[in-house]
């Protein structure tokens, strides 16, 4: 589950990097929800995480992301 969230902060950071653009307000006081990311001093500045989403690939292509997971050693006491 650990490299299933590290994608996904990763996709998030590019759409809050995207809404920074758009918004002028730093991903710091940013806020997702309801489908949108808004300021979160005024929920009325926003877009819509589909806005953010085709600012985001009209900038970078594709959003990719990834993240990795170690497994335990196997052997040892059970």
């Amino acid at each position: 589950a650990n490299a299933a969230i590290r994608a996904a902060i990763g996709i998030r950071d590019q759409l809050l990097k995207a809404a920074w653009e758009m918004l002028g307000y730093h991903p710091n006081v940013l806020v997702l929800n309801d489908r949108r990311i808004y300021y979160k001093h005024d929920p009325a500045v926003g877009v819509s995480y589909l806005q953010a989403l085709h600012k985001a690939q009209a900038d970078t292509g594709a959003l990719i992301a990834r993240g990795a997971y170690r497994s335990p050693p196997m052997g040892g006491v059970h």
